[in-house]
């Protein structure tokens, strides 16, 4: 069987799964900007773009949904390619390489790994409950931002819990057989990073 830290290796080079990368990205992008005075043109451009009466939505709000991040990109790609060579220049097109990032889908979406194996439970939650699935999109998102929303709760162990609960009620239906793999899989992973706790409190 394929290795957990093997298989999340895989896909590490493509879409960004934890959601602290992504807040963490936002507070990188607003200090850029702060610093290049770009913000009051943000504003602007973002205003003229949006619905009358609909709030400026922040930099974290931004980069955290598919439509407003395409915005955001559109915008830094813009400002980054007026600038003079510098580091300063440099740095915006780093930024916008990891924006980009954000919304990469891996080729390899099944296995083992919890990478994978949570593009297998939004397919279910799809398939089970599209309300429960919704639960987790905002307007305007990509594919992406909804799966990283689910992987952020599978690796809480209470939310983790409750998602294997929610996703075991429905096995007798027809994804009877699917649901079985993934919540074994999800208790599985529990029992491991439990077990790498105890560890490092030297249990």
């Amino acid at each position: 069987m394929e290795n957990q830290g093997e298989a999340d290796k895989e896909v590490e080079h493509t879409m960004v799964y934890e959601q602290a990368k992504v807040n963490e990205l936002a507070k990188k992008i607003k200090a850029f900007m702060r610093e290049n005075h770009m913000v009051s043109g943000y504003l602007e451009r973002v205003q003229g773009d949006l619905a009358a009466g609909m709030p400026i939505p922040d930099i974290e709000t931004a980069v955290d949904n598919g439509r407003l991040r395409f915005m955001l990109d559109c915008y830094l790609c813009h400002m980054v390619s007026k600038m003079q060579e510098s580091e300063q220049k440099k740095y915006g097109r780093k930024l916008i390489d990891e924006l980009e990032k954000i919304e990469i889908v891996p080729k390899k979406k099944t296995g083992t790994g919890m990478k994978q194996v949570v593009w297998e439970v939004a397919e279910l939650l799809k398939e089970l409950d599209g309300f429960k699935y919704a639960e987790y999109m905002e307007v305007g998102d990509m594919e992406t931002d909804t799966v990283r929303r689910i992987y952020t709760d599978l690796m809480v162990p209470e939310k983790r819990l409750a998602l294997s609960n929610y996703l075991q009620s429905f096995s007798g239906s027809v994804q009877g057989e699917r649901i079985s793999e993934v919540v074994a899989f999800l208790q599985e992973a529990g029992k491991a990073r439990e077990a790498e706790k105890n560890v490092r409190k030297g249990r």
